[in-house]
């Protein structure tokens, strides 16, 4: 039997292995559960996450709109994490949409 949040997490219509986390589940479940809980512990607590979800830019941006710490990925992966990043940033800090060449 599956646990209610590994159902929460893959019922997205997102395959687990997916390197784009399914946003809503994920970030309905993570926030109040881990990070909101752990935070009223703790108020230092660092959150992230590991894997390829951590390379993924709208995974990055994601995280960084839910209040995450950091994430960590594989070492091909790190620039574009990195520019995702400081863009999630920018735009929360100008709070508009930065827009990017694809």
């Amino acid at each position: 039997m599956r646990s209610i949040l590994w159902q929460n997490l893959t019922d997205s219509g997102s395959p687990p292995c997916s390197p784009q986390m399914p946003t809503f589940r994920f970030g309905r479940v993570l926030r109040p559960l881990a990070t909101a809980k752990g935070r009223n512990t703790r108020p230092t607590l660092k959150v992230g996450i590991c894997g390829e979800h951590g390379g993924d830019p709208e995974s990055v941006k994601f995280c960084h709109k839910i209040g995450l710490n950091y994430v960590s990925c594989s070492p091909f992966r790190l620039l574009t994490a990195r520019l995702a990043a400081a863009q999630a940033a920018l735009e929360e800090k100008q709070g508009g949409v930065i827009h990017t060449n694809k």
